[in-house]
């Protein structure tokens, strides 16, 4: 499977986005004066472009598998081992030094009486789990399900389900059905559109030329403009709240953005830093709010008047998150990828190259 660097690039940008759009909240809650604007409320979006992403994965690496219940199984199964391991490792440290410590160390995080085995288990409940950020690992292991059962089809009616299954979506939210029970909240939610949009995407790469790729980023850009435009340079608390304003104004502009970089030449150089740092993106996902909170506890005794220690805490935390997240990469995440690739059931039959 060809390693897609420009994608890489864009998961990296995403996990950046979000772990700058915390650290705007802890100077909310450890300094006295704010560094950082209330657009960094935008890097919310970063959870959006993960998800758009995760779907153009997942048709890339699947989307061409014939129909088999080994291949599906394999495919979740595989997608599973990718996901839990590292997540497990995370929240395990977590919950234990929570508990270990009387739940006053990292109570900021975890909150009051998480459902723990929905935690582990990323089952959707009314409550968050342990580590908050899981609340979107819960949506990306409903898709992949949902996208293992689809693989069941033939690979030619594989976009037509896709589409009516955005069409059920969209029907049931113009019904105004809202307060539905967890697991089918998770079913019905129009995040999902985003991940049906990035699969869309990564189907049309084949076709997309290299006059149509400006006009296709081009494109992205000002979706993502107009997105910003409409709510705000500084959005309001709850701005982030409606899952179907937030899908239409970021899903379609990640999509955009997603297959104009997707669709760039194999040949083209991309910057290696970049490129890691998109390896690094699930760890750097994982570990930023647990060492943000750690070193939040540091800074809230020296936190003072003025904007310079504001300014040292960024950098600080910034580059203690990726620190962190490379290590992790390396002790956990590498592992468990290794063995993700090398867990299989039965024979699968064997899939078309990829695109």
């Amino acid at each position: 499977m060809v390693k897609l660097d420009g994608i890489q690039i864009l998961r990296g940008a995403a996990a950046l986005a979000v772990a700058l759009f915390h650290f705007h909240a802890v100077e909310g809650l450890y300094g006295p004066d704010r560094l950082t604007p209330a657009f960094f409320e935008y890097g919310r979006a970063g959870v959006d472009l993960f998800f758009v992403i995760s779907g153009a994965i997942m048709m890339h690496v699947a989307g061409n598998a014939p129909p088999s219940a080994v291949n599906s199984a394999n495919f979740l199964l595989r997608r599973a081992a990718r996901i839990y391991p590292p997540y497990w490792v995370i929240t395990a440290g977590l919950v234990a030094v929570w508990i270990l410590s009387g739940k006053t160390v990292f109570d900021g995080i975890i909150g009051e009486s998480p459902n723990l085995p929905a935690s582990f288990a990323l089952w959707p409940t009314a409550r968050e789990p342990a580590l908050g950020v899981g609340w979107t690992l819960i949506h990306e292991m409903y898709f992949y399900l949902a996208f293992a059962l689809i693989l069941f089809a033939p690979v030619r009616l594989r976009a037509w389900l896709m589409a009516g299954w955005a069409g059920l979506i969209l029907a049931v939210w113009l019904a105004g059905l809202r307060d539905l029970a967890p697991p089918l909240a998770l079913a019905t939610s129009p995040l999902t559109l985003e991940f049906i949009l990035g699969a869309a995407a990564m189907s049309l790469r084949p076709r997309v030329t290299p006059a149509a790729r400006r006009v296709i980023a081009a494109a992205g850009v000002v979706w993502l403009i107009a997105a910003i435009v409409s709510i705000g340079l500084t959005p309001a608390p709850d701005a982030f709240n409606d899952p179907m304003r937030r899908a239409v104004a970021f899903g379609p502009a990640a999509a955009l953005i997603l297959l104009a970089v997707a669709a760039t030449p194999a040949t083209r150089p991309w910057p290696a830093a970049g490129v890691a740092l998109g390896d690094w993106s699930y760890a750097l996902y994982l570990v930023h709010v647990p060492v943000y909170a750690v070193l939040g506890a540091v800074w809230a005794k020296f936190a003072g008047p003025g904007l310079t220690d504001n300014l040292i805490a960024l950098i600080a935390f910034a580059a203690s998150a990726i620190a962190a997240s490379a290590v992790f990469y390396r002790l956990v995440e590498h592992p468990a990828q290794g063995f993700s690739r090398r867990l299989r059931i039965g024979a699968p039959r064997a899939v078309p190259a990829a695109p």
